[in-house]
């Protein structure tokens, strides 16, 4: 470039970067954040303190106005690139940083993008009635199919609304933790929308319920069986009890009648043999109404009249 008169173009530029002029230092720092205004605003400056006698060249100049086109364009396709990426997030659920101006503080925004808009080039999402700019969405959480899969699930999962559960909790390694039974009181959901049933004082997910009854059915705490225990003489007897509660104990169900634990093969075949009280079965040349459940071996044994029955012979398993 050809030397000027009343105007160091070197020293023009180290004070810019140096911050001689407060406001644009505030907003950026210059040689290091140059948009293409800044660039034109040199580029003015420079033919404005040019020498008339040794005017600029005009190779020189074509040059600089073909980087200044160059830089136009990045910044117009870096604008086009994001928001495209704004529009790409309507209906997927974002985590942002939120600067709240009455406070002046940042605040976390969770929820489903629901619009976006540009303004002066930059890509702001609505998200819950918030104006978001999309650099500071810091996760994508799921999309519209993922959206419409949780719903499906919400409804399942409303629809146990009232019903009668039985269910295991899994802990994080996937092992059973605790035996929950009852009516599903209410429907709840988690701050990833899980829903999460409630039954009396306990949690269970849906994907814990092992059955499901509109009425108390599947129940079994409070319902009456007999089970084997020793008399004063050490003879083996059948005695009769309320089942107070399940009891988990690596991976294994426990029924807990007057104090004392029974290991069980199943909880659901003790759930179903209950469910036979009262009604009429054939097996064989053996028929008769079920009068009653016996526990033997972690074994239900349907009672009819004074014959037993395996539970599991019964039903072929």
């Amino acid at each position: 470039m050809a030397s000027t008169v009343g105007f160091d173009y070197q020293a023009y530029l180290l004070e810019k970067s140096q911050g001689a002029s407060t406001a644009t230092s505030a907003a950026r720092a210059v040689g290091t954040d140059l948009d293409k205004d800044a660039f034109l605003q040199l580029l003015i400056t420079q033919l404005q303190y040019q020498d008339p006698l040794n005017p600029m060249d005009d190779k020189s100049f074509v040059a600089q106005m073909a980087q200044f086109t160059a830089l136009e364009q990045m910044q117009n396709m870096n604008q086009s690139l994001s928001s495209s990426s704004a529009f790409s997030m309507i209906g997927k659920i974002v985590s942002a940083d939120y600067y709240d101006e009455t406070t002046a503080q940042y605040t976390s925004v969770y929820g489903p993008v629901s619009a976006v808009k540009v303004v002066s080039g930059e890509a702001y999402l609505l998200v819950d009635g918030k104006e978001i700019p999309a650099g500071k969405v810091t996760e994508v959480l799921s999309d519209t199919m993922n959206n419409l899969n949780n719903s499906i699930v919400a409804q399942q999962n409303v629809a146990l609304l009232g019903k009668y559960i039985q269910a295991i909790t899994i802990d994080s390694e996937g092992n059973a933790g605790e035996f929950v039974e009852g009516k599903v009181d209410y429907v709840k959901f988690a701050s990833d929308g899980t829903p999460i049933l409630v039954v009396g004082e306990k949690e269970v997910y849906s994907y814990e319920v092992q059955a499901v009854s509109e009425d108390n059915g599947v129940t079994l705490i409070g319902k009456e069986i007999g089970y084997e225990t020793l008399d004063e003489e050490g003879e083996t007897v059948i005695a009769t009890g309320l089942i107070e509660n399940i009891n988990i104990k690596d991976n294994v169900a426990y029924l807990v009648v007057d104090g004392q634990e029974f290991a069980l093969d199943k909880i659901n075949y003790v759930t179903d043999a209950l469910n036979l009280i009262g009604k009429n079965i054939t097996y064989g040349t053996i028929t008769g109404e079920v009068k009653s459940i016996n526990i033997r071996d972690g074994i239900p044994y349907l009672v009819l009249d004074k014959r037993e029955l395996s539970f599991k012979m019964y039903k072929g398993l």
